[in-house]
C-alpha cells in the first residue's frame, strides 16, 4: 500500500530514530508493559502498510529489548493474551493482501533438519505430560514447524533493499540495547558504588545479547562514515560493563573477529586499515592486562589474588564452564548424562528432570544454558546431525556470496553463536531464533 515509502532514505531515518525515542522514553519512565503493547500495535500497522517485513522487525526488536526489564513477568504479559489477536489479524491481512509465489531457498533444507530434531527430541524417553505442556508446545513448534512456516509464508516477503535497512535496524537497537545497560547502571549508581552490595542485572545477558548481534553492523557503514566505528567500540563497551559474564569472554572474542576480517577482506584505506589494526592492538592489551581484573572481579570474585594474571584469569573462565560449583558445569555433566540415556532423540525440549540443578521462570524451559548441551541432551545424535547439517548450510550461503553486507550478517550471526554457548541464546524463538532465520533469507536472497 505504501511501499514506495521505503525507497526513501528519509522515511527510515526519521522512523528508526522516532522509534528509537519513544522505546527510550519507554524505558525511562518505566513503562515495558505499556509500551509492550504500543510497540505491538505498531507492528500491526506496518504489516498492514507495506508488503515488506522489514519494517516490522524494527518496533518487535527494540519491544524485545526493553522487556528484557520485565523479568519473571510471564503471567503479566499472558493475562493480556487478547491483545495477540490484534497481531495475529494483521499477519492474516498482510498475507492475504501481498501474496507471494511460495519459493524454496538453500536455508529451507537446514530448517527442515533443525525441525525434525526438535519434534522428534525425546521420543522413547520423554513423558506424555512433559511433552504435552504449554511450554513444551511452544518451543517446540517455534523451534521448529514455526520457524518452517516462518520461512515458507515471509521469505518472499522481502524487498532488493531489505538487507540494508536490516543493517540500519540492527545499528538503532545496539545502540538502544547499550543505552538500556548505561540507564540501568546509572538508575543503580549508588548500589553500583558500594563495594558491600552486589549489583543484580537479570538483564544483562540479553541486552549483551542484542549488543553482540549489532556489532558488526557499525563497522559496514563505517567503510563511508569512519566515524561508525566507534559506534562498534561503544557498544562493545556497554557489553563488558554490563555485568555480563558471557559478554566479558564473548564480545571480546567477537570483536576480535571482526576487526580481523575487516582488516583481511574488505577495508582498502590504509588510515582506516591502520586504526583498525591499533585497535587490534588494544585489545591485545585488554586481553593481557585488563581482562584478568575484570575476569577476578566479576568470574572469579571469591578467589581474588594479589597475583591475577593472564593464567588465573584461563582458570577462571574454564570454571565459569566445568566447575562443579557452576550451574553450567553441572548441567553439562547433566547433558552428557542424559545424552547417554537416549542417544538418538536425547530427552527432549521439555524434559523437566534438571529442576534440582536450574529451576526455570515461568514460561521458560529447563535450559542446559549451552547450546552444544541442549542439542546434546534434549535431542540426542539426530540433534547433533541436523543443527550440524543447518551450520553447514548456512556458512554454504554466505560462500555463494561473500559480499561486505553478508559477511556482516554472518559475524552477526557469530555472534549470537558465541553467546548461546553459555545461555539459551538461538534456542530463544523469537527474537533470535527468527532473526537468524531472516539472516540467511536475505544472505540467500543476494546468493
Amino acid at each position: 500500500m505504501l511501499d514506495n515509502l521505503l525507497k526513501r532514505k528519509s522515511f527510515w531515518n526519521v522512523y528508526i530514530f522516532s522509534l528509537f525515542v519513544l522505546s527510550a522514553f519507554t524505558a525511562i519512565n518505566d513503562q515495558e508493559v505499556s509500551g509492550a503493547i504500543f510497540f505491538g500495535l505498531i507492528t500491526c500497522i506496518t504489516l498492514i502498510l507495506f508488503s515488506d517485513l522489514t519494517p516490522s522487525i524494527l518496533p518487535v526488536l527494540l519491544l524485545s529489548a526493553f522487556v528484557t526489564e520485565c523479568y519473571d513477568s510471564a503471567a503479566t504479559f499472558l493475562s493480556m493474551w487478547y491483545y495477540g489477536l490484534f497481531l495475529v489479524a494483521a499477519v492474516i491481512f498482510h498475507l492475504l493482501k501481498y501474496k507471494r509465489k511460495i519459493t524454496i531457498g538453500p536455508s529451507f533444507s537446514g530448517i527442515v533438519a533443525v525441525t525434525v530434531a526438535v519434534t522428534l527430541g525425546g521420543l522413547g524417553s520423554i513423558s506424555r505430560g512433559e511433552y504435552l505442556s504449554p511450554t513444551s508446545l511452544y518451543y517446540v513448534f517455534s523451534l521448529g514447524l514455526g520457524t518452517l512456516l516462518f520461512y515458507l509464508l515471509f521469505s518472499n516477503h522481502f524487498s532488493k533493499s531489505s538487507a540494508y535497512h536490516l543493517a540500519q535496524i540492527m545499528y538503532a537497537v545496539g545502540l538502544f540495547a547499550s543505552f538500556l545497560v548505561l540507564l540501568f547502571l546509572y538508575l543503580n549508581r549508588e548500589t553500583l558504588l558500594d563495594e558491600s552490595k552486589t549489583l543484580l542485572f537479570q538483564a544483562s545477558n540479553n541486552l549483551s545479547t542484542f549488543i553482540m548481534l549489532s556489532l558488526p553492523f557499525p563497522m559496514y557503514f563505517g567503510k563511508k562514515r569512519g566515524v561508525d566505528v566507534f559506534a562498534t567500540l561503544f557498544m562493545y563497551f556497554c557489553a563488558i560493563i554490563s555485568t555480563s559474564r558471557a559478554a566479558i569472554i564473548f564480545a571480546t572474542l567477537e570483536l576480535i573477529i571482526i576487526f580481523v576480517c575487516y582488516i583481511c577482506f574488505f577495508e582498502r584505506k590504509k588510515l582506516l586499515k591502520f586504526f583498525y589494526i591499533a585497535v587490534l592492538v588494544a585489545l591485545g592489551y585488554v586481553f593481557l592486562k585488563i581482562l584478568p581484573e575484570i575476569v577476578e572481579n566479576v568470574l572469579y570474585a571469591s578467589q581474588r589474588s594479589e597475583n591475577f594474571g593472564l593464567s588465573e584469569t584461563f582458570d577462571a573462565i574454564k570454571n565459569f564452564f566445568t566447575s562443579p560449583n557452576e550451574s553450567r558445569g553441572k548441567l553439562l555433566k547433566r547433558a552428557l548424562e542424559d545424552f547417554k540415556s537416549n542417544k538418538i532423540f536425547g530427552v527432549g525440549l521439555g524434559y523437566t528432570g534438571n529442576s534440582d540443578i536450574y529451576a526455570p521462570k515461568s514460561g521458560a524451559m529447563n535450559w542446559y544454558h549451552m547450546w552444544t548441551a541442549q542439542i546434546l541432551g534434549s535431542m540426542g545424535l539426530v540433534g547433533v546431525l541436523a543443527f550440524l547439517y543447518q551450520l553447514f548450510v548456512r556458512i554454504k550461503i554466505y560462500f555463494k556470496n561473500t559480499s561486505p553486507l553478508n559477511m556482516t550478517f554472518l559475524l552477526s550471526y557469530v555472534g549470537l553463536f558465541l553467546m548461546s554457548q553459555v545461555n539459551p541464546g538461538e534456542f530463544c524463538p523469537l527474537p533470535y531464533g527468527i532473526l537468524a532465520t531472516v539472516y540467511f533469507i536475505l544472505m540467500e536472497k543476494k546468493s
